[in-house]
C-alpha cells in the first residue's frame, strides 16, 4: 500500500515542472524594520548574479514555497458582484515566477518589474477562482477586491489567469488560489526559485 502511494504520488500532475527546479527558503527581516528596507536591493542584486550563472534559465522569488502548507489566506471578490467573498491563499511573488516554476498561462500575462508599488494593483488568478469568481466569462481585465498591506479591500486587475497547480499536497483538490506582485505586498519574499 505504501509502495502504490508513493507512486502514484510520483505520477501526480503537480501543476508545475519539479524536474530542473531548485528551492530554498530563508529567514526574512520583519517588515518595517531597517533591514527590510534594504532586502528589495539585495534580492535584486541575487537575482542579477543568479542570472549570470552558467545553467541557470531564470530566477524569481516568492513568499510562500511550493508544496508548503503555509500560505496566507485573504478574503477576495469580484468588483460590483455583491457575492460574499471567497477565502483564497495568496502568494506574493517576484517577475517571472511562473515561467520559473513552469505554470502555464492559460491568458493574459506574467507580472515584471513595472508591476511595483507605485502601479495600479494586479493579480493572476488561477482557474479555479476564475471560475468561482466569474464563470463562464473571460476574467482578464476584470477587477477584483483583494486585501492591501494592510488588509483593506483594494481594487486590483486581473491580468493574467494561471493553470491550476498543487500549492499545498500532492492530494489536494484544485484549489483557488491568487499571485500578487512582491513588489506590491507588505510581506518580503523568502523563497527562492531557480530554474
Amino acid at each position: 500500500l505504501f509502495g502504490r502511494s508513493l507512486l502514484k504520488a510520483y505520477a501526480t500532475d503537480l501543476g508545475f515542472r519539479a524536474q530542473g527546479l531548485l528551492t530554498a527558503a530563508f529567514a526574512a527581516p520583519s517588515p518595517g524594520t531597517p533591514e527590510s528596507a534594504q532586502l528589495p536591493r539585495l534580492q535584486e542584486a541575487l537575482l542579477g548574479q543568479l542570472a549570470d550563472m552558467p545553467g541557470v534559465q531564470s530566477a524569481s522569488l516568492a513568499s510562500s514555497g511550493l508544496l508548503s502548507t503555509v500560505h496566507a489566506r485573504v478574503p477576495v471578490q469580484a468588483s460590483g458582484s455583491g457575492a460574499a467573498a471567497l477565502a483564497v491563499d495568496r502568494d506574493f511573488v517576484g517577475p517571472g515566477f511562473l515561467a520559473t516554476v513552469g505554470i502555464p498561462l492559460l491568458g493574459g500575462r506574467d507580472f515584471t518589474a513595472r508591476d511595483d508599488g507605485g502601479a495600479a494593483r494586479v493579480a493572476i488568478v488561477n482557474q479555479t477562482l476564475a471560475a468561482r469568481l466569474w464563470p463562464g466569462a473571460d476574467p482578464l481585465g476584470r477587477t477584483m477586491l483583494a486585501p492591501d498591506s494592510t488588509g483593506k479591500p483594494t481594487p486590483t486587475e486581473v491580468v493574467g489567469v494561471a493553470r491550476d497547480a498543487k500549492y499545498g499536497s500532492v492530494w489536494e483538490e484544485a484549489q483557488p488560489y491568487v499571485y500578487q506582485p512582491a513588489a506590491q505586498g507588505r510581506y518580503p519574499g523568502s523563497c527562492l526559485m531557480v530554474r
